[in-house]
């Protein structure tokens, strides 16, 4: 005996019941609505890590120019100047080509700014002057100068930021730095 299985159907099983039906719309728009929010909290949380490490690797920068800047300048107290009131650090580098080469740094209008060229000191004013912009978003920077019997022993620096500060101290005797680079947040406490 064969057997002609196509001429039996069981004719419930053709087709999608109205329960069936039910459970698969529900699940679909579970998942339309969850996914839209998953993926958005992905992307925050990628962005907000992107703009961390962008402002760390910044801030990386930012203290090895400074740090550069300090260890090739002159020790003698007379080549350092600091006018908290205009938020304005001179000094002087030391003599490379027979260049005499000023260094400033100054916060206006929450821009950080880097000035090279000749000041002169008895004017108060750059005679010539060439403007770099480093950093935006600085609330404040300061310097303190440490000078014994007229030659700087060390230069500590820090520059405030809205969410953190960073600072940094250097040696001027022997250009060692003193301690490594210091990110302070302000948020992580």
């Amino acid at each position: 005996m064969i057997c002609n299985c196509s001429l039996i159907t069981n004719k419930n099983q053709i087709g999608f019941t109205l329960i069936s039906f039910i459970v698969y719309v529900t699940i679909f728009i579970l998942l339309v609505t969850i996914t839209p929010r998953f993926v958005l909290d992905t992307y925050a949380r990628l962005n907000s890590l992107y703009n961390k490490s962008i402002q760390a690797a910044s801030h990386v920068t930012l203290h090895s120019l400074i740090m550069r800047d300090i260890t090739e300048a002159r020790s003698e107290a007379e080549y350092w100047i600091s006018d908290a009131n205009k938020n304005l650090y001179i000094w002087k580098l030391s003599k490379k080509n027979d260049k005499d080469t000023d260094i400033g740094w100054t916060v206006q209008s929450g821009l950080l700014r880097r000035i090279t060229g000749l000041y002169d000191r008895n004017k108060r004013s750059w005679k010539k002057k060439k403007s770099d912009l480093v950093a935006v978003n600085v609330e404040n920077i300061e310097f303190l100068f440490h000078a014994v019997r007229s030659r700087m022993k060390s230069v500590s620096f820090k520059i405030v930021f809205p969410s953190d500060q960073l600072t940094g101290t250097i040696a001027l005797r022997n250009r060692i730095i003193i301690n490594k680079l210091k990110i302070n947040d302000y948020h992580d406490s």
